[in-house]
């Protein structure tokens, strides 16, 4: 299961988060991820602006699952 939702799917293939760079404001993209646990995915982040091009490292853990 995907962790970012099509509502964020911005042209074929990328996605973002709904983060914003901090540098500059614009909006950030998902570059690439790597799940490194069953509840922990490392998700690289690129700035959409070329003038500015910041990047940042996110990790996304999962605490709680839900009971079926």
């Amino acid at each position: 299961m995907p962790i970012y939702s099509y509502e964020y799917r911005v042209a074929d293939g990328l996605y973002g988060l709904g983060e914003r760079c901090p540098k500059c404001d614009a909006e950030m993209r998902v570059r690439t991820s790597r799940r490194v646990t069953e509840s922990l995915k490392i998700i690289y982040l690129r700035c959409v602006s070329v003038k500015c091009g910041a990047g940042q490292k996110v990790e996304l853990s999962i605490s709680h699952l839900p009971q079926e």
